[in-house]
């Protein structure tokens, strides 16, 4: 079951997983019914940074915006990594 209200259930894995991995669990949860899909990190602006050649937090955005889940996004976002994208 999910955790309760404001709690963050430990998180087995990458601490980034690839965004082709995200998207599909956003697409799994979406298929199973799941209506929102809120992305928790540290520094949620910061995403990819240190994945090479697997974009940005714009490209994972973009790319989750085709799921018809919604993804909220803006959770602990850091103002000196807010750009135009």
């Amino acid at each position: 079951m999910g955790a309760p209200s404001g709690a963050i259930p430990p998180v087995p894995g990458a601490t980034q997983p690839p965004a082709r991995r995200i998207v599909r669990e956003v697409e799994g949860l979406a298929a199973r019914g799941v209506q929102e899909a809120i992305l928790v990190s540290q520094d949620t602006l910061a995403y990819g940074r240190d994945l090479p050649g697997n974009g940005d937090i714009a490209y994972l955005l973009q790319a989750l915006g085709t799921i018809r889940a919604c993804v909220d996004p803006a959770m602990y976002l850091h103002p000196a990594h807010v750009n135009d994208r």
